[in-house]
């Protein structure tokens, strides 16, 4: 999760355990193996409600590269849990 770095916090410094409760939800997701795009949701619902980012109204080329970056992100953990 740090390496995707969703909300920017890492690249800023901040304490690496700063994602580890939404690191903790998506490996329990994948843990009951959940489908990419509940784990996809999950994560986009947790972003806005937990950090405050609402990442669906990012503007161009911003919202692509992110939505790039989660897919990878999600197809990397495919594996684990």
């Amino acid at each position: 999760m740090n390496e995707f770095d969703p909300c920017g916090l890492i690249a800023l410094e901040s304490p690496v355990d700063e994602y580890d409760y939404l690191t903790n939800k998506v490996l329990g997701l994948r843990h009951r193996k959940e489908s990419k795009d509940k784990i996809k949701e999950t994560v986009l619902s947790e972003l806005t409600d937990y950090f405050g980012e609402d990442i669906k109204s990012f503007e161009e080329p911003y919202k692509t590269k992110f939505f790039q970056a989660l897919d990878k992100f999600l197809d990397d953990t495919q594996n684990v849990g």
